[in-house]
């Protein structure tokens, strides 16, 4: 058998753990999938794929479905060069072309709604928040959104939230360097992208944004108002950045409770 035609039967036969990593990235990790090439991904997508066709094997070798696929035929498949035993098999896969295709489709299928599904669950059930092992390579994006705050940590005395759930609004200042001049762009974070490797961010994207030029002789310059909806600075040109995290729910509760306590005096 060609080398090229045994490479295609082995995509095909790790196609589904490829397929569930795909669906486990999801959202704005999907990025991240794409981290690295199809040949340094394949010694971590094989147990997953062995998973998914074992899962799909017990299935269908169930009385309901009457499908007993010879598995064996794979291996022959691969390394023989017996016209005799290649012919049989071709002959065999003719035969049950419909079983074969239903088998591949639905088993793809199935992997990446189970990736999916494993990234909506890590998700929602903040997992990857709590656990290491569950967490995504970068880092940035617990930053950015401020679930690093849900960490598990022995000492949450200095945390100043209890969860990200009660942040609502994360202020920007960076320190830019245009050329010769430095400026610090101030604004609101409305969304940002991840980087295709797993250490950093492609840009950010700022509303509500102010500017001003940081001068050499320490002299103290005005902010100057930037017009437009959104800014997007490219994070590699970001020297340093500062992060502040607001819980707007609590200030307005607070601030009509003290106006309440203010009014019952009069």
């Amino acid at each position: 058998m060609s080398i090229a035609f045994s490479t295609i039967i082995l995509i095909l036969l790790i196609l589904p753990g490829l397929l569930f990593f795909r669906g486990y990235f999801s959202n704005d990790f999907s990025s991240n999938f794409f981290k690295t090439d199809f040949v340094k991904l394949i010694p971590v997508i094989i147990i997953p794929a062995l998973l998914c066709h074992g899962l799909f094997l017990i299935i269908l070798k169930l009385p309901i479905f009457h499908y007993y696929p010879k598995i064996e035929y794979l291996g022959v498949l691969i390394t023989t060069n017996n016209p005799h035993e290649l012919n049989f098999i071709f002959s065999n896969i003719e035969n049950n072309i419909f079983r074969i295709l239903f088998y591949l489709i639905s088993l793809y299928l199935f992997s990446s709604f189970a990736g999916f599904l494993s990234w909506l669950t890590i998700r929602k059930s903040t997992l990857d928040r709590k656990l290491p092992v569950f967490r995504y390579p970068n880092q940035w994006y617990y930053i950015l959104t401020g679930e690093i705050f849900d960490f598990s940590k022995k000492d949450k005395r200095n945390n100043k939230f209890e969860t990200s759930k009660n942040i609502s609004i994360r202020y920007i200042d960076a320190l830019v360097q245009i050329g010769n001049h430095t400026f610090i762009y101030s604004g609101i974070l409305h969304n940002f992208m991840l980087s295709k490797q797993n250490t950093g961010v492609d840009f950010i994207k700022l509303r509500n944004v102010k500017r001003k030029n940081v001068s050499i002789d320490g002299e103290e310059q005005p902010f100057k108002n930037i017009p437009g909806e959104y800014l997007l600075l490219p994070f590699s040109e970001i020297k340093n950045i500062n992060i502040t995290y607001y819980d707007l729910k609590s200030y307005i509760q607070k601030a009509i409770h003290e106006a309440e306590n203010k009014n019952a005096h009069y």
